[in-house]
């Protein structure tokens, strides 16, 4: 009863990595990218709904070091899938279009790629510690400087 209780307070909370400066599109994160020679962190998220999606955000995204990282060497997009909040019918087309394009299916992914929009490598998030999402997201910098594919 104790677990069914604490996923449930996870799912009422909404995801707090917004406090992050996340881009509103692609075409703006890519552009920002460009001008400040990053990475793009896109993150497919289902927010109010997607238990793995609060892990990661509680355990990791909230994690100092983390966020330190992703605010430094990351320009951010979250693509959210929310269920209990009705997104603007604009936005729910984007982000099923950019869902579709980079084949995601699993929530949360990460999915990182260079600022001409070649990727460099995604995660279907299921559980991490921090110090093994520092060593991916770190990974992914040392690639952005390389050309083709980093997968």
């Amino acid at each position: 009863m104790l677990k069914i209780t604490l996923a449930l307070s996870l799912l009422a909370a909404p995801l707090s990595a917004c406090r992050l400066p996340f881009e509103p599109t692609l075409e703006a994160a890519r552009a920002k990218a460009v001008a400040r020679d990053l990475p793009v962190l896109m993150l497919f998220t289902g927010s109010d709904w997607s238990l793995r999606s609060v892990t990661l955000d509680k355990e990791l995204l909230e994690n100092q070091a983390i966020e330190k990282i992703l605010e430094t060497s990351f320009i951010l997009m979250m693509v959210d899938f929310p269920q209990r909040v009705k997104l603007v019918a604009t936005q729910q087309s984007a982000n099923t279009a950019l869902a579709e394009k980079f084949q995601v299916s699993h929530f949360p992914t990460l999915i990182s790629l260079r600022p001409d929009g070649s990727e460099i490598g995604r995660l279907e998030f299921h559980s991490a510690t921090v110090d093994s999402m520092t060593k991916t997201l770190n990974g992914w910098i040392s690639q952005a400087t390389k050309t083709g594919q980093g997968n």
